[in-house]
């Protein structure tokens, strides 16, 4: 096939595919494609397509390293946060902050203003500190810029209980060490700003302390998950939708039944059918018995 820029375009757009052929054709043709691509995204703002190509262009510019995508990609961030939502998925929190800083152009500010922006999908602010926190950690963006912002987001961010950025907001106060913000966190968990269930209080206070003793697995942690996009194939030919699309998800296996008669219960024992009443009042003796007797 000749993969003009309109055939890979046209590849890409095609819904529910894995368009292996074209992503590798688009390779070769990255001069040409990049202006293309980023005009896919800032034109995804107005008119919201449902093809893949500006979620594949995102990976490519981020491939190439396209700095010039960075404006394009946050205004498509800024955008209604029900609609970034649905395009995205699960890109938000498994690849967004990866392809962020892989195209970052060296200006954080607009980076800020999205974290800073309560009417940005809630995962989108969230994993975009992250990014954030990473270019950091790569002497891309100065730790005192990112240590005034978690400063000033304390005394007035807003957001709603449980936001995921108040989780990274402890995250990245725990990954630089900050000791000072002991407190601040734990006032977090206590006013309900952090949900527990993400992680507790406890485990944070673990990662400070292994921070200070200067052990670095949160920074190696943070640094892993936003290490910049080298490949966008392998990079997607690993998800799940791609292995869908190319006929790569194994058929389930089946489990062998579990032989009821195999199982031993004591006559006085709870049934274990799980109606709290003893075994002999219960599933023992039944025209069809499910578990044999001791």
């Amino acid at each position: 096939m000749d993969w003009t820029d309109d055939a890979i375009l046209a590849a890409l757009a095609v819904p529910a595919a894995f368009p292996r052929q074209a992503l590798e054709a688009a390779r070769r043709r990255r001069e040409t494609l990049a202006p293309r691509l980023i005009a896919e995204i800032d034109g995804w703002r107005e008119s919201r397509p449902r093809d893949g190509a500006f979620f594949f262009g995102l990976f490519l510019l981020a491939e190439w390293r396209e700095t010039g995508a960075t404006p394009a990609i946050c205004r498509m961030l800024a955008g209604d946060a029900a609609a970034v939502d649905a395009a995205l998925g699960d890109m938000i929190t498994e690849a967004l902050p990866a392809v962020l800083v892989s195209v970052f152009d060296g200006d954080a500010d607009p980076l800020f203003a999205l974290v800073d922006d309560p009417q940005v999908a809630s995962f989108v602010r969230s994993t975009v500190l992250e990014a954030i926190l990473a270019l950091v950690l790569m002497d891309r963006v100065p730790r005192e810029t990112l240590v005034g912002w978690l400063d000033r987001a304390d005394g007035g961010l807003i957001a709603a209980k449980h936001e995921p950025i108040w989780f990274e907001w402890a995250q990245a106060t725990a990954t630089l060490g900050l000791a000072d913000f002991a407190p601040r966190v734990k006032a977090a968990y206590g006013d309900g700003r952090i949900d527990p269930q993400i992680q507790t209080l406890g485990h944070f206070e673990e990662d400070l302390a292994a921070e200070l003793a200067g052990h670095g697995r949160m920074a190696a942690m943070a640094l892993k998950r936003c290490r910049p996009i080298d490949n966008t194939v392998a990079t997607l030919e690993t998800w799940h939708f791609a292995r869908i699309a190319e006929g790569r998800v194994p058929k389930p296996r089946a489990i062998p039944a579990l032989q009821p008669a195999a199982i031993k219960v004591g006559r006085n024992e709870p049934c274990p059918c799980g109606s709290g009443k003893k075994f002999k009042k219960c599933c023992l003796g039944k025209a069809l018995p499910a578990f044999e007797a001791m």
